[in-house]
């Protein structure tokens, strides 16, 4: 993992103290906004208080004074008029939002927006058949689709129908022939390219009837612009901060399904985690009118039934993407992706409708261009999702001869193949990403705004962030860069992947961060990227952080050095044979090893010394190829090469094909258990471990022996069983206040040699058994003598 600090070469740091204390606001905040190059006074004015007088002129927008002609032409010539949209929120609330114009007019407007299952995605020939037959319209308004449907409007002319496009996906290579409205065409003086399919639609409402009759659509757009995660800026951030302000004008459906979801004061967060997927579930499940006559009905009895239906999409919308995610988990974590740039895979059983959903979160989890399809009768049905530095539209383009139909943008897209296409196709798009772009690009990114001194974390200044608001996309909730030394990090009892601080007395979530529980105890300094937000509850405002990134890099020491070497003598309490395939290699040779390897993909480095860990990250060649420094968990598991610090054999390594151990292995028997996990090939140094590295933390003396053993029985009395050796350290050391990991362990192994305690350890669990009726020496056990005689 790559962490960068958001920043400009250079920040006037006197005319942001200036502002600061001219404006009251914390100088953290300001710089924050020059960053996002809002930087001066005006602009932050402007930026934290946007007016109706900020939309920009539609006949700016090239074609707009035609396309209004022509339709003012055809509501006086009384043509019919149809609407098509597409069935995500972005089409529906367009569609929605010119049937109610066209309605408040008394202008009939007819509309169609095609079943995902039964008419694929955007304008058809096929869905032109039954508008045709159905309606029989004389002119076509799509919106949110058909700017990459050329053959199709040349299907429609053929049928006798006019066609207007407004859209605002990415401009294709062939444009359709008919009047179109896009902020993205060439040769275009609108001032702003990003805005949505229905800000588009917003903007033909304004140019056909002014701002003051367009603006009360403003909460549907709002919905729209932030459901279909175009930038929050510029005109953007207008609709959305007006739009929110004005959600009392919302359509009542709207209003219902607000209140139903428990959202009083609906925050651009809201909209996007909360009611926008609520919405979006009716198209994925095949009926995104349901979605549509929630913006159109006032009737109650009506809107109650639309909301209880919309639930039940989302609740079947969401069984269907655990399942298609953890079939996609299954096989993704039983093959190693090491030399792999993306992921393509497709099923006879996964929902097409819910891919889209599935591709972005594997996407973020793998960081590789994802590719998802559904096989009907011999025709795949998919979506992609791209990562930073790969345009996904672009990588289709260059192999869209296999691929039936495809449209989106830089980061997603959605497509269709024939099914004997699907391997070739495969093969293509991971030739383009290994061919055409460099490996770096597929380490994941991290970044942060700021580095911010905890102490500064007050109510007043988090409070202070909401200004920022509507966060979203482009303009996203600013995260710092914190430094602390206590951690205290606990598992949630009843969720136990997710973990809680309190840092600075302001508690701290982790979610999904439970791997990192051991590191954020156990080293000295710990860093973290954090958001930061206001917390009310029962009126009582805190601070709240979330964990979104814990830092590690080379510089990691331990609190208890001790317990690091106990737990690498643990591998001593293995009795298996010898039975594992490895290389050995001369450590002072390791540079010319490393010259066979991947410089980003493929290689664990395992250290179980700080000795080792401290020479070894000094090695320059090492430390240009690792992304990722790792104490006992690997937390970035996909590949990427790794540093990790006494690693537990619950790790995932499968996606290495090389794991380089830079200190002798204690106990070649601990290979097995590694062969077992992975087919990488493993290297040791070869050289003797040098056992002082113990012996020399060690005591000997009998006495401590005979305390050790009286507490280690009084805790198999109370239970035999334990989740794993530092829950029976903490019993043991709250009773021996200078008890260490290390010593406990090396007791353990003594007394089992001498045959007073037996135990197993597998799998992470602890079992011990007290032999009550046998008494043994130490002069017994082969271990005592040879460690005790190695300090001699």
């Amino acid at each position: 993992m790559k962490l960068v600090k958001r920043s400009k070469e250079t920040l006037n740091k006197s005319l942001i103290d200036k502002i600061s204390k001219e404006l009251k606001l914390y100088p953290e905040i300001v710089e924050i906004l020059f960053m996002r190059n809002i930087d001066s006074e005006e602009k932050i004015k402007h930026y934290l208080h946007p007016t109706f007088n900020d939309f920009y002129d539609p006949f700016l927008l090239k074609d707009m004074d035609k396309v209004v002609d022509k339709i003012k032409n055809a509501i006086n010539e009384n043509k019919k008029i149809l609407i098509f949209g597409d069935y995500d929120v972005d089409g529906v609330s367009a569609t929605a939002i010119l049937i109610k114009y066209f309605q408040s007019k008394n202008i009939q407007a007819f509309h169609f927006m095609p079943n995902r299952y039964v008419d694929g995605y955007g304008l058809s020939c096929q869905a032109l058949d039954k508008i045709k037959s159905t309606y029989n319209p004389d002119l076509i308004i799509t919106v949110d689709c058909g700017i990459s449907c050329h053959n199709e409007i040349e299907y429609a002319k053929e049928l006798g129908i006019d066609i207007i496009v407004t859209d605002h996906h990415d401009i294709p290579e062939i444009l359709p022939d008919c009047l179109t409205l896009n902020a993205k065409l060439p040769n275009q003086e609108y001032p702003f390219k990003e805005i949505c399919g229905t800000g588009m639609a917003f903007k033909l409402i304004q140019a056909l009837d002014g701002l003051d009759v367009a603006k009360k659509y403003l909460p549907i757009v709002a919905i729209a612009t932030i459901a279909d995660i175009v930038p929050l800026l510029d005109e953007n951030r207008v609709i959305v901060t007006l739009g929110l302000k004005t959600m009392n004008l919302a359509p009542k459906g709207i209003m219902k399904l607000l209140e139903k979801l428990g959202i009083k004061h609906p925050t651009a967060t809201d909209i996007s985690y909360k009611l926008s997927p609520k919405l979006n579930a009716s198209g994925r499940m095949g009926d995104a009118d349901k979605s549509l006559r929630l913006y159109l009905t006032d009737d109650d009895n009506e809107i109650s039934q639309l909301i209880d239906t919309i639930l039940e999409f989302n609740c079947q919308r969401q069984d269907l993407c655990n399942i298609v995610y953890e079939d996609c988990k299954n096989i993704l974590d039983n093959i190693s992706l090491t030399n792999q740039r993306s992921i393509c895979l497709y099923s006879d059983k996964w929902d097409s409708g819910i891919l889209g959903i599935v591709c972005a979160k594997l996407c973020e989890e793998y960081y590789r261009p994802t590719f998802l399809f559904s096989n009907v009768d011999g025709i795949l049905t998919g979506s992609g999702r791209s990562i930073d530095g790969v345009n996904i539209h672009s990588c289709l383009k260059k192999t869209q001869e296999l691929l039936e139909q495809f449209g989106g943008h830089t980061m997603a897209a959605g497509l269709k193949l024939k099914l004997e296409n699907f391997n070739q196709f495969k093969e293509n798009i991971e030739n383009i990403l290994q061919q055409d772009f460099d490996a770096n690009i597929f380490v994941p990114q991290k970044t942060y705004d700021l580095d911010l001194d905890i102490q500064k974390v007050t109510k007043d200044f988090v409070r202070q962030l909401n200004i920022l608001e509507p966060i979203g996309s482009d303009n996203p909730r600013p995260k710092f860069k914190i430094k602390f030394t206590n951690a205290n990090a606990t598992l949630m009892k009843q969720y136990p992947n997710h973990l809680t601080m309190n840092l600075n007395n302001i508690n701290a979530v982790g979610f999904n961060f439970g791997k990192y529980k051991d590191l954020l105890n156990e080293i000295n300094t710990k860093k973290a990227i954090v958001e930061l937000q206001l917390d009310v509850y029962h009126g009582f405002e805190s601070s709240k952080m979330f964990l979104k990134q814990v830092v590690t890099d080379k510089n990691l020491t331990l609190n208890d050095n001790d317990k690091l070497y106990g737990e690498y003598l643990v591998e001593i309490l293995c009795n298996e044979e010898i039975n594992t395939n490895y290389e050995t290699y001369d450590i002072n040779e390791l540079n010319i090893l490393l010259q066979n390897f991947d410089k980003v993909f493929g290689t664990l480095f395992v250290v179980n010394t700080m000795e080792s860990y401290n020479t070894f990250i000094k090695n320059p060649i090492i430390s240009q190829i690792v992304y990722s420094y790792n104490y006992k968990n690997i937390y970035e598991d996909k590949g990427h090469n790794s540093f990790v610090l006494n690693p537990s054999l619950k790790n995932n390594f499968k996606n290495y094909n090389n794991i380089i151990f830079l200190d002798p292995v204690i106990n070649l028997r601990y290979l097995n258990t590694l062969r077992k996990l992975t087919n990488a090939k493993i290297y040791i140094p070869n050289s003797n471990f040098n056992m002082r590295t113990f012996t020399e933390k060690l005591s000997f003396e009998r006495n401590l022996y005979g305390i050790y053993f009286k507490e280690i029985s009084k805790a198999i009395t109370k239970s035999n069983v334990y989740e794993n050796l530092t829950q029976l350290y903490n019993v043991i050391h709250s009773q021996i206040p200078n008890c260490t990991y290390l010593q406990m362990v090396f007791c353990l192994k003594i007394f089992n040699e001498i045959g007073i305690l037996d135990y197993s350890y597998s799998n992470g669990i602890f079992k011990i058994i007290e032999n009550k009726n046998l008494k043994s020496n130490l002069e017994n056990s082969n271990t005592y003598n040879t460690f005790k005689n190695i300090n001699l």
